[in-house]
């Protein structure tokens, strides 16, 4: 078959050394699959912030595989009116390419892009081509988590374009996934219909890290030339430093123990994003605290190699349910510290793979943290346990092979 798939923000796999996430990773089961995949995405790179080119581009991959990038003025928030814009002028770009383009017999469609997935709508449904709408985000819902309590029902009201949007997309999708049953009942709440035969939870597949062990070994120096010290109680955080996330109660915690001269714990960051000044002004001169920059994915492997603990630092009431960072953490056989409830709470508890503290409390981080200091056996059995939740639920080789099938049968089903 022939698919179409939308996602403007993921990694692509345009160079080495980069790490793959949930659409790159069904791309690239679909291609050895042996169906026809065309990912439509932006030249904006999301994470670094800077232009891959300057015009649209097709970039083949393979014969049977090939990404779009289509070009628009980039942003500099995650969250932000500019990113608005440059998602609207991609779904315009995408629009007037599309018509010229050989029709799929799926669309797949990665939101939070509304504006991307509200076009692929308008072109498909006229030409009876089936759409899948995968959510991974909560979008504009998300919006809300970046403005003052007080001022939510007014921004509420300013986005109500937006969650007219969603609601119009959920309802015209032929089917919805989610990357979580909370997700999925959000949609379908959206949607206001309940759920269907194709309606699906497919959560984040992570993959087994495939590093070559001379890379390994030179990342492995390169951090410890940044000051990491894996004889030292390591907790790590990956990711974007953007609004969704907060460090402020783990480096609190970090002054604190140095204040007391407690050396046990080192506190590492890898990434960047916007609240990058805030966090690392924060830590100034905090010996505990390492602050990396982005790395490739051999430093990533490397650092959750050289880790003890994984950190899901989020803002107070992050609509996030079960991101990718918990299952990077899992597959690295990390105990994790976690602000988020629901659904990850409820798995971290039910597994017995980590700790959930209060991102309003920085008290209550460093009591979760004291918890696995004092007794490392138990977080070791903490790890153990997380690696098998992961070998058991969340393999990347498994999940990915079993949403290729679902989709397959979507397609040949009758209307």
């Amino acid at each position: 078959m022939r698919v179409w798939l939308t996602e403007l923000a993921e990694p692509l796999p345009l160079s080495p050394g980069g790490r793959l996430m949930r659409a790159g990773l069904l791309a690239d089961e679909l291609a050895r699959s042996g169906h026809d995949v065309t990912w439509w995405t932006s030249t904006f790179d999301h994470v670094s912030k800077v232009s891959r080119r300057t015009s649209n581009h097709t970039q083949a991959l393979a014969p049977n595989y090939r990404i779009e990038l289509l070009h628009a003025p980039g942003y500099a928030a995650n969250h932000g009116l500019a990113r608005m814009r440059h998602h609207r002028r991609i779904a315009a770009v995408f629009a007037s390419r599309a018509p010229s383009t050989p029709a799929p017999d799926l669309a797949y469609c990665c939101v939070p892009t509304l504006e991307v997935t509200d076009a692929v709508l308008r072109y498909a449904i006229p030409r009876g081509i089936r759409v899948v709408v995968d959510v991974r985000d909560l979008w504009p819902d998300v919006f809300l988590d970046v403005v003052p309590r007080g001022l939510r029902l007014l921004a509420r009201t300013a986005l109500h374009g937006e969650f007219r949007r969603v609601a119009r997309i959920l309802r015209r999708a032929t089917a919805v996934v989610a990357i979580s049953e909370q997700y999925l009942q959000w949609a379908l709440r959206y949607a206001d219909r309940p759920r269907g035969a194709w309606d699906g939870v497919f959560p984040h597949g992570y993959p087994r890290s495939m590093v070559a062990p001379v890379e390994l070994a030179q990342a492995r120096r390169e951090l410890a030339a940044m000051g990491v010290d894996p004889r030292r109680t390591v907790s790590s955080f990956v990711g974007t430093f953007g609004h969704s996330y907060d460090l402020t109660p783990v480096i609190s915690t970090a002054r604190r123990m140095l204040e007391r001269r407690d050396l046990r714990a080192q506190f590492v960051f890898a990434g960047d994003g916007e609240r990058a000044v805030q966090w690392r002004q924060l830590a100034k001169g905090l010996s505990n605290v390492v602050f990396t920059g982005w790395l490739s994915a051999a430093g990533v492997a490397a650092l959750l190699g050289m880790s003890s603990i994984g950190l899901a630092a989020y803002v107070d009431g992050a609509a996030q349910g079960l991101p990718n960072k918990i299952f990077e953490f899992l597959s690295a056989g990390l105990p994790i510290l976690s602000s988020l409830g629901g659904e990850a709470a409820a798995l971290l508890e039910d597994a017995g793979c980590g700790l959930t503290y209060s991102a309003r409390d920085p008290a209550s981080f460093a009591a979760a943290l004291e918890r696995l200091l004092e007794q490392p056996v138990a977080r070791r059995d903490m790890g153990r346990r997380a690696l098998a939740k992961f070998e058991a639920d969340f393999q990347a080789d498994h999940i990915y092979p079993t949403l290729v099938r679902h989709l397959e049968a979507l397609v040949t089903a009758e209307p």
